[in-house]
């Protein structure tokens, strides 16, 4: 997006769910689950901003961060991960069904 346009409700949204896209990308638990939590935090901590200058520096460093992510969410897919037992566990919808990880 483009620091010229102006900064109103859809944009922030956009911006918000383009994260949260960005995080469902990741390869690695760990890093979906932290990009998402941050994202919803730092968004959530910045809702009741209502000064044009702060609002507008805030959208600009999110936007960053947010290239950051999708280069390393790309980075990611490049380097499959072996799922975790959380993944197993919570796409399965059976508790039972956990597998060991680890030297027998």
């Amino acid at each position: 997006m483009s620091t010229a346009s102006p900064i109103n409700r859809a944009r922030v949204l956009h911006l918000y769910r383009s994260f949260l896209k960005a995080g469902d990308k990741f390869s690695n638990y760990n890093f979906r689950d932290y990009v998402k939590r941050r994202a919803r935090d730092a968004f959530k901590e910045a809702k009741n901003e209502t000064d044009l200058t702060s609002i507008k520096r805030l959208v600009e460093k999110a936007e960053t961060e947010l290239a950051i992510v999708q280069r390393q969410s790309q980075l990611s897919q490049l380097y499959g991960a072996e799922k975790l037992v959380v993944e197993d566990w919570e796409g399965s919808g059976k508790k039972s069904r956990i597998r060991e990880h680890g030297p027998n």
